[in-house]
């Protein structure tokens, strides 16, 4: 987190939270059901991981991402 992969808080209510990831590979705009600062810190941090295993040759796509974070 910080130096490789970033994120920016977006709009939010009681439901849900966006927020704007911007890793090695792309950005993301993520959706999570989950509420509070540290989960936001979490989603980032696991598309910081995602783009770990994409870069070992395995196929996620940033729709696979944004869908798998919004359950």
């Amino acid at each position: 987190m910080g130096s490789e992969v970033n994120w920016r808080r977006g709009d939010f209510d009681i439901n849900h939270q966006c927020l704007l990831v911007s890793g090695r590979l792309g950005s993301y705009e993520i959706t999570i059901p989950l509420l509070g600062e540290h989960q936001l810190v979490n989603a980032a941090t696991a598309v910081g991981a995602l783009e770990v295993i994409i870069d070992r040759g395995y196929h996620i796509s940033g729709e696979n991402i944004r869908k798998g974070l919004a359950m």
